[in-house]
């Protein structure tokens, strides 16, 4: 009997690492074929093959689509190949941020929910930027918040990217503002419509604390002004009030807070 040359579909498997049901996908998408299909309907692979289905691998390994696999090996350049490479690339580096975003997420979560089940509340004194509002109802300040509103206002946002589960719950106190989420300062088409409110930059005296509802919310408001009378701090009228998203999952829970305060000097 001839020794043969060529190798069987589990055997290429086992020599890159792959599994044979991997093959015949890419056999289904046009991507390689075997170089012979005996009569008892066995495949068997030569040495082109096995370059071939390599550099399939590879290139799957990096995130390309098989489409783009495909018409990269039929239409082979250099500069076809680099261009799908630093596109993958730009991909990766994508999907890396987001990764890195939901890894920050966590932590914070973390750190917010730690602090709630102590209920620890402090007095800091920290520099903001100058930061932008978007306006999502505007109604007393007591009153909710509705439903209605927020969606109107936040699907006028251009932005696939805007995740409304991540952004903490703001509310203002010297105007008729309900509660506002944190937008760009050069989304003109806010500003130009009276939706935003600028707070600029400096320090902010800020007061975190837990709650286990919105009533005790007012217990410490008064908490910060005893805070800043006792201390003989001078502020300005404005302020910030925060509910902090990430420090719960179920709203019956509390939430952790913030009220931050510009300073005058």
């Amino acid at each position: 009997m001839a020794k043969r040359k060529n190798i069987m579909i589990g055997e290429m498997a086992k020599l890159l690492n792959t599994a044979p049901s991997n093959i015949r996908f890419y056999e289904k998408e046009g991507l390689i074929e075997p170089s012979e299909i005996l009569e008892s309907g066995y495949r068997q692979y030569d040495i082109k093959n096995v370059g071939r289905l390599s550099d399939i691998i590879k290139l799957r390994s990096m995130g390309i689509p098989i489409k783009d696999i495909k018409n990269l090996l039929d239409n082979y350049t250099e500069s076809k190949y680099i261009e799908t490479l630093v596109r993958s690339k730009e991909e990766l580096i994508h999907e890396v941020r987001e990764l890195n975003s939901r890894i920050d997420d966590i932590d914070e979560s973390i750190a917010l929910a730690k602090r709630s089940f102590v209920k620890s509340s402090d007095f800091t004194i920290k520099k903001k930027e100058r930061r932008s509002f978007l306006l999502l109802e505007k109604a007393r300040k007591n009153n909710n918040i509705s439903s209605k509103n927020v969606y109107d206002s936040l699907r006028k946002i251009k932005n696939d990217n805007f995740d409304f589960h991540k952004k903490d719950i703001y509310r203002l106190t010297n105007t008729n503002l309900s509660a506002i989420a944190i937008i760009s300062d050069n989304n003109k088409e806010f500003i130009e419509d009276g939706n935003v409110k600028v707070f600029e930059g400096g320090n902010y005296l800020i007061y975190s604390f837990y709650t286990d509802n919105n009533d005790d919310a007012l217990e410490k408001e008064k908490e910060l002004d005893r805070y800043i009378s006792n201390n003989k701090i001078d502020c300005l009228n404005e302020r910030i009030y925060i509910m902090k998203n990430k420090s719960f999952v179920f709203s019956h829970k509390g939430f952790y807070g913030e009220i931050q305060v510009r300073l005058k000097n």
